[in-house]
C-alpha cells in the first residue's frame, strides 16, 4: 500500500493521538499544541489525505488509512479526533482499525452532503444547498 504524508508533533514517543482535520483544513493545524502535546507524553499524527492515490475509493480508503496507522504506531491503542468532515473519516477509519482504538472524539462533526436526506432539516440548510451546488463559492 502506498505511504500517506503527515504532520508529526508532541513526544517522539508518546501515547498516540490520530487528528483528521476538516476541509479546508491542514495536517499542520495542531503545530500549535506542539509544547502542550510534549508536556502530556502525547504524539500527535495528522495525516495529509490529499497525498492518498485518488484510485482508492470507499472502503480501500480508510483502510489504507488505517494501515498507515498501524506501520507508524504498532500495536499501540490510538486515540482519535475528528474536526467536521474528519469526523466522518474518523469513525470509517475507526471501524477498519479492528478494535485498536482506545477513544474516539468527534468535534463539530459534519458528514458529506450526498450521505443522506438531512439537509432540509438541518438549520444551516442555505449554506449547505450553497455548498452542495455551487462549491467554488467556498474557494
Amino acid at each position: 500500500m502506498p505511504s500517506i504524508e503527515f504532520s508529526q508533533f508532541g513526544a517522539a514517543d508518546g501515547r498516540p493521538v490520530i487528528y483528521f482535520h476538516g476541509t479546508p483544513g491542514s495536517p499542520d493545524e495542531w503545530e500549535i499544541f506542539d509544547l502542550h502535546a510534549k508536556q502530556h507524553q502525547l504524539t500527535i499524527i495528522c495525516y495529509d489525505r490529499s497525498t492518498i492515490a485518488p484510485s482508492l475509493q470507499g472502503d480501500a480508503y480508510y483502510q489504507c488509512i488505517a494501515h498507515e496507522i498501524a506501520n507508524k504506531v504498532g500495536d499501540k491503542p490510538v486515540d482519535v479526533i475528528g474536526f467536521s468532515i474528519g469526523a466522518f473519516i474518523a469513525l470509517q477509519v475507526c471501524r477498519a482499525m479492528n478494535g485498536n482504538v482506545r477513544s474516539l472524539h468527534l468535534v463539530s462533526a459534519a458528514a458529506p452532503l450526498d450521505a443522506g436526506d438531512f439537509i432540509d432539516a438541518a438549520a444551516g440548510k442555505a449554506v449547505f444547498r450553497l455548498a452542495q451546488h455551487h462549491p467554488l463559492v467556498f474557494l
